[in-house]
Protein backbone atom coordinates (compact mmCIF):
# COMPACT_ATOMS: atom_id res chain seq x y z
CA UNK A 1 0.00 0.00 0.00
CA UNK A 2 2.14 3.11 -1.24
CA UNK A 3 -0.16 5.34 -0.53
CA UNK A 4 -1.13 4.53 3.01
CA UNK A 5 2.75 3.98 3.84
CA UNK A 6 3.51 7.21 2.08
CA UNK A 7 0.87 9.09 4.55
CA UNK A 8 2.69 7.40 7.40
CA UNK A 9 6.00 8.71 6.80
CA UNK A 10 4.58 12.12 5.82
CA UNK A 11 3.02 12.51 8.93
CA UNK A 12 5.89 11.62 10.56
CA UNK A 13 8.03 13.99 8.51
CA UNK A 14 5.69 17.34 9.15
CA UNK A 15 6.09 16.35 12.76
CA UNK A 16 9.82 16.27 12.52
CA UNK A 17 9.92 19.29 10.33
CA UNK A 18 7.76 21.12 12.97
CA UNK A 19 9.91 19.38 16.14
CA UNK A 20 13.19 20.64 14.59
CA UNK A 21 15.90 22.60 16.21
CA UNK A 22 16.45 26.21 14.87
CA UNK A 23 19.77 26.52 12.89
CA UNK A 24 20.81 23.78 10.58
CA UNK A 25 18.98 20.32 10.66
CA UNK A 26 20.01 17.25 8.03
CA UNK A 27 16.97 15.05 6.87
CA UNK A 28 17.44 11.71 5.42
CA UNK A 29 14.59 11.73 2.84
CA UNK A 30 12.12 14.83 2.37
CA UNK A 31 8.94 15.02 1.45
CA UNK A 32 9.36 15.41 -2.36
CA UNK A 33 10.94 12.01 -1.97
CA UNK A 34 7.08 10.64 -1.31
CA UNK A 35 5.85 12.44 -4.74
CA UNK A 36 8.81 10.49 -6.61
CA UNK A 37 7.75 7.27 -5.07
CA UNK A 38 4.48 7.88 -5.95
CA UNK A 39 4.95 8.95 -9.28
CA UNK A 40 7.12 5.73 -9.43
CA UNK A 41 4.09 3.02 -8.34
CA UNK A 42 2.00 5.44 -10.46
CA UNK A 43 -0.50 6.50 -7.69
CA UNK A 44 -2.65 9.55 -7.55
CA UNK A 45 -0.94 12.26 -5.17
CA UNK A 46 -2.66 12.85 -2.09
CA UNK A 47 -3.49 16.53 -1.00
CA UNK A 48 -1.89 16.40 2.54
CA UNK A 49 1.20 15.27 0.45
CA UNK A 50 1.07 18.21 -2.22
CA UNK A 51 0.17 21.03 0.38
CA UNK A 52 3.38 19.98 2.71
CA UNK A 53 5.69 19.51 0.26
CA UNK A 54 4.95 23.00 -0.94
CA UNK A 55 5.00 24.26 2.87
CA UNK A 56 7.94 22.92 3.77
CA UNK A 57 11.21 23.41 2.11
CA UNK A 58 14.73 22.63 2.40
CA UNK A 59 17.54 25.06 1.66
CA UNK A 60 19.87 22.06 0.10
CA UNK A 61 18.66 19.22 -1.70
CA UNK A 62 21.65 16.38 -1.93
CA UNK A 63 20.81 13.37 -4.10
CA UNK A 64 23.01 10.29 -4.31
CA UNK A 65 22.35 8.75 -7.53
CA UNK A 66 22.48 4.13 -7.66
CA UNK A 67 25.61 3.19 -7.26
CA UNK A 68 26.12 -0.44 -8.61
CA UNK A 69 29.32 -1.29 -7.14
CA UNK A 70 28.29 -0.64 -3.10
CA UNK A 71 24.25 -1.59 -4.40
CA UNK A 72 22.63 -4.44 -2.18
CA UNK A 73 19.37 -5.54 -1.94
CA UNK A 74 17.93 -7.18 1.82
CA UNK A 75 14.72 -6.85 3.53
CA UNK A 76 14.01 -3.36 3.04
CA UNK A 77 15.60 -2.58 -0.25
CA UNK A 78 14.22 -5.16 -2.32
CA UNK A 79 14.21 -3.39 -5.75
CA UNK A 80 16.56 -4.45 -8.28
CA UNK A 81 19.48 -2.05 -9.75
CA UNK A 82 17.57 -1.20 -12.76
CA UNK A 83 14.47 -0.13 -10.65
CA UNK A 84 16.76 1.52 -7.88
CA UNK A 85 17.53 3.99 -10.92
CA UNK A 86 14.12 4.62 -12.05
CA UNK A 87 12.81 5.16 -8.46
CA UNK A 88 16.29 7.58 -8.57
CA UNK A 89 14.77 9.51 -11.51
CA UNK A 90 11.47 9.79 -10.32
CA UNK A 91 12.53 11.02 -6.87
CA UNK A 92 14.97 13.37 -8.87
CA UNK A 93 12.50 14.74 -11.11
CA UNK A 94 10.10 15.69 -8.42
CA UNK A 95 12.59 17.44 -7.00
CA UNK A 96 13.24 19.89 -9.97
CA UNK A 97 9.31 19.89 -10.12
CA UNK A 98 8.92 21.67 -7.19
CA UNK A 99 11.98 24.16 -8.15
CA UNK A 100 14.62 22.41 -6.33
CA UNK A 101 18.23 22.21 -7.89
CA UNK A 102 19.14 18.74 -6.22
CA UNK A 103 23.05 18.56 -5.88
CA UNK A 104 24.35 14.81 -7.47
CA UNK A 105 26.94 14.03 -4.67
CA UNK A 106 29.97 12.59 -6.40
CA UNK A 107 30.39 8.31 -6.16
CA UNK A 108 33.37 8.47 -3.86
CA UNK A 109 35.07 7.45 -0.65
CA UNK A 110 32.69 8.66 2.10
CA UNK A 111 35.02 10.83 3.13
CA UNK A 112 35.09 12.59 -0.07
CA UNK A 113 31.14 12.47 -0.16
CA UNK A 114 31.19 14.03 3.34
CA UNK A 115 33.79 17.05 2.91
CA UNK A 116 31.37 17.54 -1.01
CA UNK A 117 28.74 17.66 1.23
CA UNK A 118 29.93 20.50 3.65
CA UNK A 119 31.88 22.30 0.92
CA UNK A 120 28.89 23.12 -1.02
CA UNK A 121 27.00 24.17 2.40
CA UNK A 122 29.73 26.19 3.51
CA UNK A 123 30.01 27.81 0.04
Amino acid sequence: DVSGFSQLVLDKQVVDFNEAKKGFNIYDRGIPDLIGYMNHGKQALFSDLKINAEKFKYQFVFILPPWEDIYETDNERRESFDDAIKIYESIKNAYIHLGYTPIEVPKDALEKRVSFILNQING
